[in-house]
């Protein structure tokens, strides 16, 4: 299997992004600096041939962008940064630190997103990070905090809405690359 293109620099911009989120945020982060790892191996291991992604790749992560947004407003309206860490034994992270975090977090997300659009094969680095831990393990994580508080919020509905777009995004990084499967006619 060859190895993807700017492998030394993944690695090292996912462990500057692992030391950054904690130091920046603390413990609270061990599931998104887990999500970056598990990301990256993923990023390592698909793909024999490293071809072109399938081309619904950049408007479903564009999607995907644009929920995480409609997510992290829910979950700063709801307070999340007051009542999350308390779950878990930590301290609430301030207002304006969750803000700036989220914040820099979509931007990143932005330019990733530009970035797959011009074909840079390192910023599928970001949608895989999206794909497993931003649609798929927000979904799970919030529907596990709904369950376990007994209660409803809307950063629950969000992270629901990006669940399919994960598990698809997931299903086009993993398939067969550089070729259209979804407009292939059946044989006659």
């Amino acid at each position: 299997m060859s190895n993807p293109p700017g492998i030394a620099t993944a690695i090292a911009l996912t462990f500057a992004a692992v030391v950054i989120n904690f130091f920046t945020m603390g413990p609270a982060v061990i599931l998104l600096n887990i999500g970056l790892i598990a990301a990256l191996i993923a990023w390592l291991t698909t793909g024999e041939d490293w071809r072109e992604p399938h081309r619904l790749i950049p408007p479903l992560f564009v999607a995907s962008i644009v929920v995480q947004t409609l997510h992290f407003v829910a979950e700063y309206r709801g307070r999340l940064y007051e009542t999350l860490p308390p779950l878990f034994g930590l301290e609430p992270i301030g207002a304006t630190r969750f803000a700036i975090f989220n914040g820099a977090w979509l931007m990143l997300f932005a330019a990733a997103a530009v970035g797959v659009y011009l074909g840079h094969r390192l910023a599928l680095l970001m949608v895989w990070f999206m794909a497993l831990l931003g649609c798929i393990g927000n979904a799970l994580f919030h529907g596990w905090l709904a369950t376990k508080s007994g209660s409803y919020t809307p950063d629950v509905v969000t992270a629901l809405f990006n669940l399919p777009i994960g598990i698809f995004l997931i299903a086009l990084l993993t398939g067969p690359q550089g070729r259209d499967d979804l407009e292939r006619s059946p044989a006659p």
